[in-house]
């Protein structure tokens, strides 16, 4: 729900919860109780005849005899209405553990919205939007099918992302040489103004000076053989008991753009190839800078040494190998965002 100031109406009210709204009463707006803005409400139920009031916790989604919870009452949490009522008071309330300190007025904002279940969002201007539930929000903004998600401060814009900084930003992207989105699931963003680039990135940092980050990445293969480009490691998939993987963006994302190369981008991290047979296990050391060339080096290599070709592609590392039983490929990479 979103508070609205200034709410007090009539009600008839069903003995099975079910609250039909009124007329507002003078000097007050009135409220239709539906189901958009995700549609939960804190009531307070006042009988002014008998002194009796309740506080109820209304779900305008739910099915109809579903929808309303008491939580307080004049007797402590025993019921004190006597239902069904044909004019009760109504009152939007907020619930007690709603209550936040501010230590200036802030005029000019809007009450938070939450739009989605199980969400808390506090402080004028924040929401949190549709399809994203179990997140938390402090001035700060959650996007559409953004769940499990954190934004203090700034931008949650994908699945489990979190930033905390001042216009901070863990959001989808379109990649500025291809257009394509570019997901940011499970991303972290830490730092005034701080960004993350791709998938599962942590980047440390503001987005307006040098900084750094870190990625997993792996290949959307096992134990096939051919040409596979390493992608972003985005989360964990319960169900397939898989991780889930994200295409990186072109060059690493838009700090650094052909068009408008105002970053170097350092690039070091390890390769693993992990096998049925530990004979076919590899480890391997990769570098690279913006417009560079990759160098690498193999640190750990089993008793069959086998072929495994890294190559670069629009900044991005791609690997070459053959069939081998159970081979999967992955790693982590530190990058080094560099402003100049």
């Amino acid at each position: 729900m979103q508070y609205v100031p200034m709410t007090k109406f009539h009600a008839a009210v069903a003995a099975n919860g079910d609250i039909t709204p009124g007329s507002a009463f003078s000097g007050f707006v009135t409220s239709a109780l539906n189901s958009a803005d995700y549609g939960v409400f804190h009531i307070l139920l006042e009988d002014t005849a008998a002194f009796t009031w309740e506080l109820w916790r209304y779900d305008a989604t739910a099915a109809s005899g579903a929808r309303s919870e008491r939580l307080y009452s004049n007797a402590g949490g025993s019921a004190t209405l006597t239902l069904p009522a044909a004019d009760l008071s109504c009152s939007l309330v907020a619930h007690p553990n709603s209550y936040v300190m501010s230590s200036h007025e802030y005029l000019s904002g809007r009450p938070p919205l939450v739009r989605s279940l199980a969400s808390t969002a506090i402080g004028p201007n924040t929401e949190i939007d549709i399809n994203s539930p179990r997140s938390l929000a402090i001035n700060g903004t959650i996007r559409t099918d953004s769940p499990r998600s954190i934004a203090i401060g700034g931008w949650a814009g994908d699945i489990e992302t979190t930033s905390v900084g001042f216009e901070a930003q863990a959001e989808s992207h379109a990649d500025p040489s291809t257009y394509n989105t570019i997901s940011k699931a499970g991303s972290v963003a830490l730092g005034y103004r701080a960004q993350a680039m791709a998938a599962g990135e942590v980047a440390l940092g503001s987005a307006n000076m040098s900084h750094m980050s870190g990625v997993p990445i792996m290949c959307d293969m096992f134990g096939v053989g051919g040409t596979f480009p390493f992608k972003a490691v985005g989360g964990w998939d319960d169900t397939l008991y898989s991780h889930v993987l994200y295409d990186m963006p072109v060059g690493l994302g838009p700090l650094y753009t052909a068009a408008d190369p105002s970053w170097v981008i350092y690039v070091q991290g390890i390769i693993v190839a992990r096998a049925t047979s530990p004979a076919d296990n590899k480890v391997v050391k990769v570098e690279w800078v913006t417009d560079g060339v990759l160098t690498q080096t193999v640190i750990m290599q089993g008793a069959n040494n086998i072929s495994l070709g890294l190559a670069l592609i629009d900044g991005n590392l791609q690997a070459t190998v053959a069939a081998t039983a159970g081979l999967t490929l992955a790693g982590y990479l530190h990058v080094t965002k560099i402003a100049y």
